[in-house]
C-alpha cells in the first residue's frame, strides 16, 4: 500500500523550505526566533530527517515543532509517517487522528489512517479509511489504488480488479497498478494477458519481482502478495 510520503504506504505535502547547511543550524538559532518561525524551522528539518530515513531524529524535531505549535497540523501528518514507517501503529493512528480534529477534511490524513489500520490487520477500517480519502480529493489517486488491494484482501476480487483494471487505462505507466493488474489476471485465469501485463511492468519497475521490497516496502496486503509469488514462482 502507498503512503503520503510513500505512507508509506503519499509523498508529504509540505517540503523543506531551507537549504540543507541552514537545516543544520536549527538547533543554535530557534531561540531567537518567534514561535511561528522556530515551528516551521523545527518541521523543515524533521520532514528533512524523514526524507533520510532517520526516522528518531525527524520524530524528535517534529515533537518540537508541535510543541511550540499544537495547531501544526503538517507535522502530526509527517510524525505519524515516522511512526508508520518504525510500525508503531497505534501513535501513527493517533497522529493522523489529531490531522482530521485539526481539519476535518483532510484526505491525506485519511489515507494514512488507512495504512496504519491496515498494518494492524484490520482490513474493513482500513478499507473505509481510503474510500474517504478517495471521496474527499478524487485527484488523490493513491487511495483508490490502495482500496482497490485492501477490496482484494477481504474477498471483493470482482470489484477489485474492475478498479484496478479503469486505474490501469487511466495510468498505463504506473508499475504499481500493473503489477497489481497482472496478479489479479493470472487468479481469473487469463495467463496471457498477465504475462504480457508483467513485461510491462518489468519494463517499468523490475522491484516488484522482490517479494521482501512488496511486502514490506510496498506493503501490500498478504493475499495479493501469496498470489505475486505463485505467479513468480511460475514464471
Amino acid at each position: 500500500m502507498v503512503r503520503i510520503f510513500r505512507s508509506a504506504r503519499l509523498p508529504r505535502r509540505r517540503s523543506a523550505r531551507l537549504p540543507r547547511r541552514l537545516l543544520l543550524l536549527v538547533g543554535f538559532c530557534w531561540l531567537l526566533l518567534p514561535g511561528e518561525a522556530a515551528a516551521n524551522l523545527f518541521f523543515d528539518r524533521g520532514t528533512w530527517l524523514l526524507g533520510q530515513n532517520d526516522l528518531q531524529g525527524a520524530i524528535t524535531d517534529l515533537n518540537r515543532a508541535i510543541e511550540i505549535d499544537p495547531r501544526a497540523v503538517d507535522a502530526y501528518l509527517n510524525r505519524g509517517i515516522a511512526y508508520e514507517r518504525l510500525r508503531q501503529w497505534d501513535k501513527a493512528i493517533g497522529d493522523y487522528s489529531r490531522v482530521l480534529e485539526l481539519q476535518p477534511q483532510d484526505a491525506y490524513a485519511y489515507n494514512n489512517l488507512g495504512n496504519a489500520y491496515g498494518g494492524k490487520g484490520e482490513w474493513e477500517r482500513s478499507l473505509a479509511y481510503y474510500e474517504r480519502a478517495a471521496q474527499l480529493d478524487p485527484k488523490l489517486s493513491i487511495s483508490q489504488v490502495n482500496a482497490a488491494l485492501v477490496l482484494y484482501q477481504v474477498g471483493r476480487e470482482v470489484e477489485a480488479a474492475k478498479r484496478i483494471r479503469n486505474l490501469v487505462r487511466r495510468y498505463p505507466y504506473w508499475a504499481e497498478v500493473r503489477a497489481a493488474w497482472t496478479v489479479m489476471l493470472w487468479q481469473q485465469g487469463r495467463h496471457g494477458e498477465a504475462e504480457s501485463n508483467w513485461v510491462a511492468v518489468l519494463g517499468l519497475d523490475k522491484r516488484y519481482t522482490d517479494l521482501e521490497w512488496v511486502r514490506e516496502v510496498r506493503r501490500w496486503p498478504p493475499r495479493l502478495v501469496e498470489e505475486l509469488e505463485k505467479f513468480l514462482q511460475l514464471q
